[in-house]
């Protein structure tokens, strides 16, 4: 059974897939807690085999992966295929929040792994749009679009459902759209494409399956001992507010 707080993450580096990987490493160290156990695949080690075994051993509540991908298959390092619709590997996503962060799978593959069990998709149903016109993770130009997209991460990682991470993912994508068009970023040369790519991208940006979904645990935080205290002489000050109001009474003031 898909365990709570363990992720797999395959982040190939070839065919352009570096500028999204680069940034998910960022997330994930920023947002690493000591209770988490996370598989890290990278580059050359994001291939079908290491991923299979990825998943047989930490038997994660999510997965991710970023790749080149169509209506029906999402591949991984150098384009191989990893998984389709309908295949043996589709059917191990039962039990587990997945986000493919590739083009087209929202149209067919992701609806399936629903089908087949998974509890939540993210990706998109069209092609996805990149900048590069910089290094990746050079610039905020080169990362823009990936923090939208993978405020997914950020907010499953802080322990909010599902439902709350979409939100907050459609909502990141506003807010860069607005730093590309009236904050610093306007006056960059390439700033109206880095928009539109921005616009294209959460037009097609799709969630499937359950918006409940946690993928770590969330602690019972104590009440702070002052909340205690005041919640505790609550019920004194009614009662004394009832008793001054009877004595003024008895008084004749009121």
């Amino acid at each position: 059974m898909p365990r709570l707080d363990h992720m797999v993450f395959a982040l190939p580096s070839r065919h352009y897939l570096e500028y999204g990987s680069c940034v998910m490493r960022e997330i994930i160290e920023q947002n690493r807690k000591p209770n988490f156990v996370i598989r890290r695949l990278d580059g050359s080690d994001a291939n079908p085999s290491n991923i299979d075994s990825a998943i047989s051993e930490v038997d994660p509540i999510f997965f991710f992966g970023v790749g080149h991908g169509n209506v029906d298959i999402w591949t991984c390092e150098c384009m191989t295929p990893y998984m389709t619709s309908c295949s043996d590997r589709a059917r191990r996503m039962a039990g587990r929040v997945v986000h493919l962060n590739s083009c087209l799978t929202g149209r067919g593959l992701g609806p399936d792994l629903i089908n087949k069990g998974a509890l939540a998709y993210f990706g998109s149903r069209s092609e996805f749009w990149l900048y590069i016109g910089s290094p990746p993770c050079s610039d905020r130009a080169a990362k823009a679009v990936f923090l939208c997209e993978y405020q997914v991460e950020v907010s499953l990682l802080q322990g909010k459902t599902t439902g709350e991470a979409q939100e907050d993912r459609l909502r990141r994508y506003d807010e860069e759209i607005k730093y590309w068009t009236e904050g610093e970023g306007r006056n960059h040369p390439h700033a109206s494409l880095i928009v539109r790519l921005l616009e294209i991208d959460k037009s097609i940006a799709v969630m499937y399956g359950r918006k409940d979904v946690r993928i770590v645990s969330v602690p019972t935080i104590p009440m702070p001992p002052v909340a205690q205290l005041l919640l505790g002489l609550m019920p004194i000050g009614v009662v004394g507010a009832v008793i001054g109001g009877e004595e003024l009474r008895k008084a004749g003031v009121v």
